[in-house]
C-alpha cells in the first residue's frame, strides 16, 4: 500500500484547487508524483486552478528604462506592501535601474553584489528581507526600436522591434503587460508542450461520448484557445481588439524581435 504524505496532499490542493479525496486519489495513482498528479486531475476534469501557481507570493516593484540602445527591467522585492511603497525603498529601486542603464549591467549576480551593502542597510531599517530578484535586458541598434511599459510598478515589459516606431513599441509593451504571452510566434511553441496539452484535451474529450468528428473539433478548439493564450502574434491586439497582433504587424511592416515580461512575485 502506497503511503500518501499529507503535506503532498496540501501542496497539490493549493496548486489545483481540487478536493482532499481527489488529491489523495491522484497521488496514489501516480506514486506521490506532484507533476503527474496535476495531469491526472486535469485529465479527470478536477483541476480548478490552472496557473494558480503563478499567483503573487511576494511584494515589491518593477522598474524599466531605456538608454543608449539598451533597455532593462528589474524586480526588487520586500516582504510587505508597506515597505515596497516606502520612499526609501522606491529610491533604492530607482537607483538600481538608473545604474543598470548607465553601466549596461546584464548579470543579476553583479547587480546584487554592487548593491549588497545598501540592501542590508534597508533590511536593518525596515526589519524585513529585501531582494534584488530579477533582471533582464534587451539591446537596440540601427533600425531597432526598444519599448517599455510598467503598470502600477506591478507589471512590466520590454520589447524590441525591427523598425523605428517608438509609439507602437510602447503600445506593444502595453499589450504584453495586459495579455502576458509566453512566445512571439506559433513556431516558437515547443512541440512537446502542444503534445502534452493535446493529450490532456483528448483525455477530457473521451468522457464526452460524442462522435469522432465532434471530439476532433473539440480538441482542435481547445488547442487553438491554448495557443491564443500564450502566443503574442495570435492574440487580439489590445488597442484594436478586432485585429490580431500579427495583422497589425503586417499592416505596419514590423516584426517583433524579442520581449520580456515581469510580474511581481513570479
Amino acid at each position: 500500500m502506497i503511503k500518501i504524505d499529507s503535506n503532498l496532499i496540501k501542496k497539490l490542493r493549493s496548486l489545483t484547487g481540487a478536493g482532499f479525496l481527489n488529491c489523495k486519489k491522484a497521488l496514489f495513482a501516480t506514486n506521490n508524483n506532484i507533476e503527474e498528479s496535476i495531469d491526472y486531475l486535469r485529465k479527470n476534469d478536477q483541476y480548478y486552478a490552472y496557473n494558480r501557481s503563478n499567483n503573487i507570493t511576494k511584494n515589491g516593484v518593477i522598474f524599466t528604462g531605456i538608454s543608449d540602445n539598451f533597455a532593462a527591467i528589474v524586480e526588487i522585492n520586500s516582504e510587505t506592501d508597506f515597505v515596497s511603497r516606502n520612499i526609501f525603498f522606491l529610491d533604492f529601486a530607482k537607483k538600481i535601474i538608473s545604474f543598470t542603464l548607465k553601466e549596461k549591467i546584464t548579470e543579476l549576480c553583479k547587480l546584487i553584489d554592487l548593491f549588497d551593502d545598501e540592501r542590508h542597510t534597508l533590511i536593518s531599517k525596515f526589519g524585513e528581507n529585501i531582494n534584488i530578484r530579477k533582471l533582464s535586458t534587451l539591446n537596440g541598434g540601427t533600425n531597432i526600436t526598444l519599448g517599455s511599459y510598467v503598470h502600477n510598478m506591478y507589471l512590466g515589459a520590454l520589447v524590441s522591434l525591427d523598425k523605428v516606431d517608438k509609439e507602437f513599441s510602447k503600445h506593444i509593451a502595453m499589450h504584453i503587460v495586459s495579455y502576458r504571452p509566453e512566445y512571439i510566434y506559433i513556431k516558437d511553441v515547443p512541440i512537446k508542450l502542444l503534445d502534452h496539452e493535446r493529450s490532456v484535451y483528448l483525455a477530457l474529450a473521451g468522457k464526452l461520448c460524442k462522435s469522432n468528428k465532434i471530439l476532433k473539433k473539440y480538441v482542435n478548439g481547445k488547442i487553438k484557445k491554448f495557443i491564443k493564450n500564450i502566443v503574442l502574434t495570435e492574440q487580439n491586439f489590445l488597442l484594436s481588439p478586432k485585429k490580431k497582433v500579427k495583422n497589425v504587424l503586417l499592416e505596419k511592416g514590423i516584426k517583433i524581435i524579442d520581449f520580456v515580461c515581469f510580474r511581481v512575485g513570479e
